[in-house]
């Protein structure tokens, strides 16, 4: 985090006090001091930086909040013109273009007369950035003649979740980095971390913005601290955001313009086209090396029906007879299913056969002799 003071928490930073329930105390004798206490929400906010960074863009004016989000959505919305052809079922869709919008809500607690006011004030701030730059062209008599000069931009940093993932960025410190991570994935997420620098929030509109202030709500209630003066114990802010982007994003070559966009995580690296031959090639050689056995459990049970048949007492002549029986069967015009089966079994012992006569045998099957 920026050492600033505007973002650093404290919740004793205007006055020594603290809220229990509907009683106060302070250095001024109402009720007892507290002037150390310290809640944990400053140390979170200002160690851990869990919070949200918000800067006003023509101005480099910035404002923090600590998070305590209660909705956070990262809304993508292609749109596209369709086209109505006759006769087709469906329109034909021609990209236009892709919008962001983030809509974020939180609260902003007060745990001290001090941190009521300064929260109060920090909504002020971020009221005031949705009001444009003004330049003064002069005077025409009583009339000063300003015009526009600057709309306001904002940038908005939700911690790691919503950052500016320039591809093309310079700066020193990037809005979420990876360092010098190497390849593996432990490293990758070790070295994922960001930082509250309200300069590397994504830059956008605020579209609509309210701030609640729950006066009304007894349980929550409020500080009176002169006559005609409260301070809210909690507000809350309800945000639409337009993210403007920065890069033009898309597709070239099957690779994404930013591959950091949007949250700037890094899995493993791509497989190139060449790893995916090597998968490929990897992938065929399975297929074949399954392929060959199925050959080589075939060819074993091709011997075995060989040796039934060809291996005892007569073998020689039912080789030639076998012979003359497939040429039989298959010059038929039409085999009904046991005939089939006959010539399919007779098929097998021949086949069997050839292994036999080129050395094969059950459990040492050579499939390059047999042609």
């Amino acid at each position: 985090m920026a050492k600033d003071s505007k973002s650093r928490f404290d919740t004793q930073r205007y006055k020594a006090t603290v809220v229990t329930g509907s009683r106060t105390t302070d250095r001024e004798g109402r009720g007892t001091a507290v002037s150390s206490y310290n809640p944990a929400s400053d140390a979170i906010a200002n160690q851990a930086e869990a919070v949200i960074s918000f800067q006003h863009v023509p101005t480099g004016k910035d404002v923090y909040f600590k998070a305590f989000i209660t909705t956070f959505s990262d809304s993508l919305s292609p749109s596209y013109t369709e086209e109505t052809v006759f006769g087709r079922t469906d329109p034909i869709y021609t990209f236009k273009n892709t919008t962001r919008n983030i809509s974020l809500n939180w609260k902003v607690p007060a745990a001290s007369i001090s941190e009521a006011y300064e929260n109060l004030g920090k909504a002020q701030t971020l009221a005031q950035f949705v009001y444009p730059n003004y330049a003064d062209l002069g005077s025409a008599g009583d009339v000063n003649a300003l015009t526009i000069s600057q709309t306001p931009l904002i940038r908005l940093k939700v911690m790691n979740l919503l950052t500016n993932n320039q591809k093309s960025s310079n700066k020193k410190d990037d809005p979420v980095g990876s360092g010098d991570a190497g390849n593996t994935p432990t490293n990758k997420l070790v070295e994922y971390k960001s930082n509250s620098d309200s300069s590397n929030g994504a830059l956008g509109v605020i579209k609509s913005m309210t701030i609640v202030h729950n006066i009304e709500n007894h349980d929550i209630g409020v500080l009176q601290t002169a006559p005609n003066t409260i301070l809210p114990k909690l507000i809350e802010i309800n945000m639409s955001f337009d993210v403007i982007h920065e890069d033009t994003l898309g597709w070239q070559q099957n690779k994404f313009t930013n591959k950091g966009f949007p949250y700037e995580v890094k899995l493993e690296d791509e497989i190139s086209r060449e790893d995916l031959e090597k998968i490929a090639t990897f992938d065929t050689l399975v297929d074949q090396r399954k392929e060959q056995r199925k050959a080589v459990a075939l060819a074993e049970q091709d011997i075995l029906n060989a040796q039934a048949r060809y291996g005892t007492f007569g073998g020689e002549a039912r080789k030639a007879l076998d012979a003359k029986r497939i040429k039989n069967l298959k010059g038929k015009e039409k085999l009904n299913q046991r005939q089939k089966d006959r010539l399919e079994h007779l098929e097998s012992v021949q086949r069997g056969q050839q292994h036999v006569d080129v050395g094969n045998s059950v459990g040492n099957i050579d499939l390059d002799l047999v042609k």
